[in-house]
């Protein structure tokens, strides 16, 4: 007994001692200069599964000064890793891009930087270092952290199929249906959960992202460049497999494409929490926005506060919605996880037009078709419940945040929004909403306004005429406005030309 005993303890101290000259050894080679690895270094080693060679990758590659820059600043982002598809090859159909926004191509870097980051996710470490020892060429993005502690999410990860590449300037690339980020542990580059395709986007939904990016140019949406088919992508234990020969994509009866947009920033509304733990008065998150809107040539205001920053957002929330009804387009959800720190309304992959909307709606029985004066409606019902459940986001952070609003900026926030959408809507459209009902059916009026605003305001149900008021009141008066000064309203017909 006293020998296996003797075994035991000699057994256990040289496998401590064997630990610890591993860990001797690869705390040298982290940190050559004998120092230790920073908090934020730290981080993003465990986001690689403390992998050596992929955290010197992202570390000392020169091709990631630009994204390991943004993973050490910002604890709210992690990394992600895609293999280069390439058309030469024919694991990528032809570019379709998107004619009127071609002038942002340079921005982006070329079509042979567009080229060098159109890939998909490994799924793993694992798999990108497979691929890499392969010979295939291993990109690095970036997602967001999984975060549970938002009731204003419905998912952990916002961008659960979306990897960002920073550019110069402050901007980014976004790759839209490019794998799934849900669950940073599962190693599926994508898979099928209930109805939803977790990483994918199937070919109706690009098409959209196409139409809307063509028809709403100009507006606070994403800069989409264009669109391509995937041809090949890798499977689960990282071999790259055509999707013609694959079972998966036979059987579910879908097509895969990625889209490539640029954006000011990757962060989202509900990114709110993250973004505070690390940047508490929110100066960086407002200087790096300014920088974005600057190279990218929008136009936007001085922001001395955090509180310019989001009142200007709720502006361009309405701003979103006129462009919206002014194109007969229809949104099928109205979420806080699609509004951009900079006010742009994501997802146009979403976006429909009424004819297409009635078409599916005639397959329905006692289904009523959408009239001008529903769609007009319905749109404002959901865009208010979108902008109370944002001044909802700010009203919930703490008291002494930078963020947090009382009821009179609530109230002016409001009328923010709807300066945004009466500015940017069609003069005929915006002649429609009057305070008293009239007799023509396409008019909007107080009673029938939707009940959401009264909550976005935190206001009575008494106080809902007197909001109604100043809100009719401010309709009338850019009306008048616009008529006086002889503003054009944009052509439609051009923008259609252009594209």
């Amino acid at each position: 007994m006293l020998i296996y005993t003797k075994r035991m303890i000699q057994s256990i101290l040289g496998t401590l001692i064997i630990f610890s000259y591993t860990a001797l050894k690869e705390s040298s080679a982290l940190s050559p200069q004998g120092r230790q690895l920073s908090e934020d270094e730290q981080r993003i080693f465990s986001d690689v599964g403390n992998n050596l060679e992929m955290f010197r990758f992202i570390m000392e590659h020169p091709a990631n000064a630009l994204v390991k820059d943004i993973l050490l600043k910002h604890p709210a982002f992690r990394p992600v890793f895609h293999v280069v598809l390439e058309e030469s090859k024919g694991e990528l159909g032809p570019f379709q891009a998107v004619k009127a926004n071609s002038g942002y191509l340079d921005l982006a870097g070329g079509m042979d930087y567009i080229n060098s980051i159109c890939g998909f996710s490994t799924g793993s470490v694992e798999n990108a270092l497979k691929l890499h020892h392969q010979g295939r060429t291993i990109i690095v993005g970036f997602t967001d952290r999984p975060y549970e502690k938002d009731p204003f999410r419905i998912f952990d990860v916002i961008h659960g199929r979306s990897a960002f590449f920073p550019l110069k300037g402050g901007i980014f690339l976004c790759h839209k249906f490019s794998g799934q980020n849900i669950d940073p542990h599962d190693p599926r580059p994508y898979f099928k959960y209930q109805h939803r395709f977790l990483g994918l986007g199937g070919q109706e939904e690009a098409s959209h992202a196409l139409n809307a990016a063509r028809e709403l140019n100009g507006g606070p949406f994403p800069i989409v460049l264009g669109i391509r088919q995937y041809k090949s992508l890798p499977d689960q234990a990282g071999s790259l497999v055509p999707v013609a020969d694959s079972v998966f994509f036979r059987d579910n009866n879908i097509i895969p494409y990625g889209e490539i947009s640029v954006v000011v920033t990757p962060y989202r509304l509900p990114h709110l929490r993250q973004i505070k733990m690390s940047d508490p008065s929110f100066s960086r998150l407002t200087s790096d926005i300014s920088q974005g809107l600057k190279t990218l040539g929008i136009p936007a205001p001085v922001f001395q506060t955090a509180k310019d920053l989001l009142k200007w957002i709720i502006y361009r929330q309405g701003t979103a919605l006129a462009y919206l009804i002014n194109w007969n387009k229809i949104k099928k959800t109205y979420s806080l996880l699609d509004e951009s720190f900079c006010g742009s309304e994501s997802d146009l992959c979403e976006v429909s037009s009424v004819m297409e909307e009635n078409a599916e709606l005639s397959s329905l029985e006692s289904v009523t078709m959408l009239t001008p004066d529903m769609i007009l409606l319905r749109t404002l019902s959901n865009l208010c419940l979108k902008l109370n459940n944002s001044l909802g986001l700010l009203d919930d952070m703490d008291k002494e945040s930078v963020c947090h609003l009382t009821p009179d900026e609530r109230l002016i926030y409001v009328l923010n929004f709807f300066q945004g959408l009466f500015d940017h809507l069609d003069s005929d459209i915006l002649s429609m909403i009057k305070e008293d009902k009239p007799d023509s059916p396409l008019k909007i009026s107080l009673a029938d306004f939707p009940f959401h605003l009264v909550t976005a305001a935190r206001s009575s149900e008494g106080e809902k005429e007197r909001i109604m008021r100043e809100i009719f009141a401010l309709a009338e008066k850019t009306l008048e406005k616009r008529i006086h000064a002889d503003i054009p309203f944009p052509d439609r017909t051009s923008a259609e030309a252009s594209s």
